[in-house]
């Protein structure tokens, strides 16, 4: 795993479903949980967190804390994050839009999904560090493997693995 830190923020992980782009969410997650940086991480479903949980061997510490609460729709309780932790937020296609739109203005924040129909090509490109699992409209990927993304930072342009 690449390591990242604050100064990587926000990223953009996008991938459909199956690519391999939520277990490496998972695993940068667990990777920046360990190396004791304060986070908030929320998922609509139950796999990304137990997955998360078993990385982590079940110790959460003071630092972490995960949104029990899977609704979408329930999701402006995110917006009250303090702004200090690393906001994750994964299946951010599934929260509504005008939430979404005041989650992008968080500066600590990893989003996570399939993000084809969710954002513009416009604002992909703000993220300093954009991961892409599948092909992404109007961005060029070069040819990558099954569980296999490409990241364009600011610092490096390389393939990345699960």
């Amino acid at each position: 795993m690449i390591a990242f830190n604050k100064n990587d923020l926000p990223i953009v992980i996008h991938g459909e479903e199956g690519s391999g782009a939520s277990l490496f969410f998972v695993k940068l997650v667990v990777t920046l949980a360990k190396a004791g940086n304060p986070l908030t991480f929320w998922s609509a479903y139950p796999m990304a967190k137990n997955e998360f949980l078993k990385e982590l061997g079940g110790d959460l510490g003071q630092q972490i804390t995960i949104v029990e609460n899977e609704d979408p729709s329930l999701t402006s309780t995110l917006l009250k994050t303090d702004q200090s932790k690393i906001l994750f937020v994964k299946n951010f296609e599934l929260i509504p839009e005008n939430i979404r739109t005041e989650l992008l203005k968080i500066k600590f924040l990893v989003i996570s999904g399939n993000m084809e129909n969710i954002l513009t090509k416009k604002q992909i490109l703000k993220f300093p560090t954009r991961i892409l699992f599948s092909a992404y409209p109007s961005i060029s990927l070069p040819p990558i493997e099954k569980y296999e993304g490409f990241m364009f930072s600011i610092n490096k342009n390389e393939k990345v693995k699960i």
